[in-house]
């Protein structure tokens, strides 16, 4: 459009390669700039700009950056932190649920929600209950920002810093109250004394278990 040809040495138009993609690139800085300030004002407003509701909530219908509790799944997270307060561990809380059977925050997200149910989704593992019994949202704050891109040219999704998040208090209805959320914190196994990853492995993020099909660590 901009009639570029580069084998032409005669053509004017090349002249203005240089700036034409310096106002280009300028354009699409600014663009991801004013998204990123829209975004951060609709989450620093306490609206809910997550794709699907957390496990324990679903969206409410009439506005969708509201939560509402979903009584079919809250009482499955009111029992995890009930075990957890008994002493129980991840794994052993993973275990208990995938042997009654109770459907997965995946299964209900594929079958329920979606209408493609896949029967590997079955089974609970320590992450889930990990990331379960750490969410603060389960005691009606709202934290969102948990991960961000690079920047505007990369499209990688990295964690967020901690000091990052936008929290705000008391936006929707809580399952578990604060007292409870902050004696399970107390509880929980820490990673005490866990040294920090000095190198990156040439097989980082490639090699994954053929049974349960989750990363393998190196």
């Amino acid at each position: 459009l901009d009639n570029v040809d580069t084998f032409d040495e005669y053509n004017t138009s090349n002249e203005m390669i240089p700036i034409q993609c310096f106002f280009n690139e300028k354009h699409v800085r600014d663009t991801s700039k004013k998204m990123k300030a829209s975004v951060y004002n609709k989450r620093s407003q306490g609206n809910f700009l997550g794709k699907t509701a957390p496990f324990g909530y679903k969206k409410d219908p009439n506005n969708k950056y509201k939560l509402l509790i979903d009584e079919k799944t809250a009482p499955i997270v009111r029992r995890i932190f009930d075990m957890a307060l008994d002493g129980l561990s991840y794994y052993k809380i993973a275990d208990i649920l995938t042997s009654e059977g109770i459907k997965t925050p995946a299964s209900y997200y594929n079958f329920e929600w979606c209408g493609n149910y896949n029967p590997t989704f079955n089974k609970w593992n320590a992450k889930t209950i990990y990331d379960i019994l750490n969410n603060r949202i389960y005691t009606g704050d709202l934290v969102q920002g948990r991960r961000c891109k690079v920047n505007y040219k990369v499209k990688k999704i990295v964690k967020n810093n901690p000091d990052n998040y936008i929290v705000v208090e008391n936006t929707h209805e809580a399952i578990i109250d604060k007292d409870t959320f902050n004696e399970v914190q107390k509880r929980l196994p820490k990673n005490v004394g866990r040294k920090e990853k000095k190198e990156n492995n040439l097989l980082d993020g490639l090699l994954y278990c053929g049974d349960c099909k989750h990363r393998i660590t190196i």
